[in-house]
Order: C-alpha cells, then structure tokens, then sequence
C-alpha cells in the first residue's frame, strides 16, 4: 500500500472528538471482505439477467444506463422487466461476499466512536461487534436517536432480507421517507462529526436529505469524505465544500487500504489519551447546547402536541438535574432553574411544563422548598 502517513496525520488534525464521530460507511469497507462495489455488482446482475432472457430492448437501454455509472437505474430496468422471484435471486447473488469481517469492520468495531450508518447490505459490522466484545448494537433508528448505545443502522436494507434491499429508483424514494431517516441525520449533522468512508456519495435518498439539512440546521463540524485520490473531480471539490464536507483524499491500489490505516490512527491515539476523545473537551455551554438539540429531537419524534413535546423536554432536563445532583438532594424549585437557565428563559408555560414532568416522573423524589 503507498505510504499514506502524512494523510492520516491531516484527517486526525480534523476530529473534533473521537467518541462523537459518526461513520457514514459504503461498499469500500466491505472490499476487503470478498464484496463487490456497487458497479462490479450492477454488471454481474446486468449479465445474470440477460442470462434469464431479459428482453433486449430493456438490455440495451440497461446497459446504457450503466455505462453512465447510473447503478440505480439500471436496477430499476431489471425490477421492471423480470419476474420478482428472480430479481431478488439475481440481487442476493450479486452482492454475496465472504460472510465473515474483515480487518476494517474489526476496526471500525473497536473504535469509541458514537455509531456508524452503513448502506451495505452485509452483516460483518455486526458480526465484529460481537466478535471483539461489544455486544448487539442497535439496529433502529428511533431506539439510536434516543440512546447513547452504539449503533448499527442499514437504512438500505440487508441481505438476510432481500426484499428490504435498496437497488432501485423506487426502493431508494421510501429511504428518504422513513420514519426518523432525515432526524437522525440532523441529529449527526447538529450533534456529531460525520465522517464517510467507502462510500461514494452519489445516493439520491442521502444527497436530497443532507441538502434540506444544509439548509436548516448548524453543523457542529464539518463532515469529512476520505476517499480514494481521484473520486472527486477537480471542479467538484468547491461543490462538496458548499455542503460543508471537507475532502481527503489518499492514494489507494484499489484495496482501500486507507480505511484501516484511519481506524488503527484512531484507536493508537485513544489509546495514547487513554481511551478518552481524540481532542479537546468541550466547554460547557456548546456542551449544553448539543445535548438540548438531542432532547428536542426525541421529543419531535415520539411526541405530537406542541404542549407534551415541552414536558419531554422538561424530563429530560429534570432527570438531567438528578444525575448532577448525584447524592444531593433536589428541590422543585433547583430543578425549575436548571430548565430556565438550559431552555434561556423562564415563563408560565415552561413553569406549567415543568411541574407537569416532576409529577409525571414522581413528586414525591423532590423537595418543594417554595411553600
């Protein structure tokens, strides 16, 4: 593999904080593994479909379609033209691999990063959780946007289930219509650092969320796309800074070396810092202010009315007070300044919330010092 030490050094010079990554991943990770790129796959399934009789005007419009490196489209054709049975058959063929993880899902395992999004179809990620003692993560949107446990999503389907697989131009339109899919990305985006490796950012689902995102919301960081040397033409690179996504690129032998070498980077400095983050702690307001954002997302999610979202907020806050409070006793009326101070301002409805969130979690735990 080249020598690509003066990479890594500039991509450690950008995290922010090791334990707040998130890993947008894609086919590269999964290369080492014995799985195909999506375009090694898309001829593979174009062939096995001619091979079925495919007829051949769809042939060669499907062929078209992939020469112009439009993978979904030419998935699309073949959902289109072929009997479903076969569609999943040629599907789950085309995109088999070697079954068991590769350095880089081992890797991307021990890293304490916050959790990794992946669009491959592949369950290696999972199986080198288990296999370097991590457990089970979570595998649902919701549950991950409202726990701190690591996570695993796929929100392109896998290969257990072939029919949950994203291959086409109509699977890829209910991604971005998943409950919970544009939130968490907000939630990464607001909260997090993304990171992407392997992956080629040319999802339509994913390119149309983050550019509504883009538009409303702050990012915390920018995001980084480590990519092979040459997968971002020069005119594109103004492009991906406007979508405030900071480039790597290293040189690479088509194997993907590079990722390893990133995730070893990554877990030799956390190491050398004792397992903590990979850079400076963050001070307490931007601190308060990335975990209000997490609280409100929980509460748009789960919650309907404009009234009982506030009181989630107010819960989370009061059961923020008592884990400060530690051994401390916690009065009704500390807990309405914490609320006050973390929301920047105090009023009758966010009072109203509040009491309504200290009895519903159980009065009788706080002192009410106002009487």
């Amino acid at each position: 593999m080249p020598d690509i030490s003066r990479e890594v050094a500039v991509f450690l010079e950008n995290v922010a904080e090791m334990n707040r990554l998130v890993f947008i991943v894609g086919a590269g990770v999964s290369v080492p593994a014995g799985y195909p790129l999506w375009g090694a796959a898309t001829q593979a399934a174009l062939e096995a479909a001619n091979a079925k009789g495919m007829g051949t005007a769809a042939a060669a419009y499907a062929q078209d379609k992939y020469q112009k490196q439009q993978y979904y489209e030419v998935f699309q054709i073949l959902q289109d033209e072929l009997p479903e049975p076969t569609f999943y058959e040629i599907a789950e063929k085309v995109f088999h691999g070697g079954n068991q993880p590769a350095n880089t899902h081992r890797l991307l395992a021990r890293v304490d990063c916050r959790g990794v999004i992946t669009t491959n179809f592949d369950s290696c990620l999972e199986v080198a959780c288990a296999q370097e003692g991590k457990g089970l993560p979570l595998n649902d949107i919701q549950q991950a946007m409202a726990s701190d446990k690591f996570y695993v999503l796929k929100p392109h389907g896998s290969l257990v289930t072939p029919r949950s697989m994203v291959l086409s131009r109509n699977d890829w339109k209910r991604v971005g219509s998943t409950p919970g899919f544009k939130e968490l990305l907000a939630q990464c985006a607001s909260s997090y650092q993304v990171v992407f490796m392997g992956y080629s950012m040319r999802d339509p689902d994913f390119n149309r969320t983050w550019d509504e995102i883009l538009r409303e919301r702050l990012f915390r960081s920018a995001a980084m796309y480590c990519c092979c040397k040459g997968a971002v033409q020069p005119g594109q690179h103004e492009e991906f800074r406007k979508r405030n996504v900071k480039v790597l690129e290293f040189p690479d032998d088509g194997t993907f070396g590079f990722i390893s070498a990133i995730l070893q980077a990554l877990l030799d400095r956390g190491s050398m810092q004792g397992g903590g983050t990979a850079g400076a702690t963050s001070p307490q307001p931007e601190q308060a202010a990335q975990e209000l954002e997490r609280y409100v997302l929980i509460s748009l999610q789960f919650s309907p009315t404009q009234q009982s979202r506030l009181v989630l907020v107010a819960k989370a806050l009061v059961l923020e007070t008592l884990a400060l409070a530690g051994t401390n006793s916690v009065t009704t009326e500390s807990v309405l300044l914490h609320v006050a101070k973390t929301l920047g301002q105090d009023s009758p409805l966010l009072q109203e919330a509040t009491e309504v969130a200290l009895k519903e979690l159980g009065g009788g735990v706080f002192e009410d010092s106002r009487a």
